[in-house]
């Protein structure tokens, strides 16, 4: 049995895997397990664009934290500077104010670019995961064939080696009958003090030689 379609080959029901609800391979358990140490170039290159995706979206992530609370803070601070301004009439506070929403604008900016990148990221994740998955799903299926005809080997092994042990039983068995009976025809001529004089001559001598 021998598995010859690259990953690409791969035809998958992305529908189906969908629903599967497939794990990012490289955070799973099972998959760590199986493949970490067994990767080829391939899967190695997945699995570090995977990571490198996974580290950019926690950053991102942390970042839009940090960017939306310095944007809370600033609109804290321009409508405390805008009371200043309007009730006041202070110059030093509109200079601030000013200062204030053309950073707010920047942040803004940052967030919407955050945004949209975060949008972005999950679909590319899920696509180098599910490459990640074609080529997991090939070099599973080579490991598959590959024990499978090991496996038959092995049980062919097992079946010769139970027909060689059932051969040595029978010729065991067939060895302690004729034992037996020559004990016993032996015996019922000589008595049973003569054989335990034979036995000190002949089976003594047989055994140190």
């Amino acid at each position: 049995m021998f598995f010859k379609k690259s990953a690409k080959d791969i035809i998958l029901n992305e529908k189906v895997i969908k629903k599967s609800k497939v794990p990012i391979l490289i955070k799973d358990k099972g998959w760590k397990n199986l493949f970490e140490d067994k990767k080829n170039k391939l899967m190695e290159k997945l699995s570090q664009e995977l990571e490198a995706l996974l580290k950019e979206e926690g950053d991102l992530k942390k970042q839009l934290k940090i960017k939306n609370q310095r944007k809370l803070t600033l609109i804290k601070k321009i409508l405390k500077l805008s009371e200043l301004v309007n009730r006041d009439d202070r110059d030093d506070a509109l200079e601030e104010m000013e200062k204030s929403k053309l950073e707010m604008e920047q942040t803004n900016e940052e967030l919407d670019a955050l945004y949209v990148r975060l949008e972005e990221l999950p679909g590319q994740i899920e696509e180098v995961n599910l490459a990640l998955l074609k080529e997991t799903i090939r070099i599973a299926y080579e490991d598959l064939s590959a024990s499978v005809s090991h496996l038959k080997e092995t049980d062919e092994k097992i079946t010769d080696l139970r027909n060689a042990l059932g051969e040595l039983r029978e010729k065991k068995e067939e060895l302690e009958e004729r034992i037996d009976f020559l004990y016993s025809f032996l015996h019922t001529m000589l008595g049973h003090e003569e054989m335990e004089n034979l036995d000190d001559q002949l089976l003594k001598k047989n055994s140190n030689n």
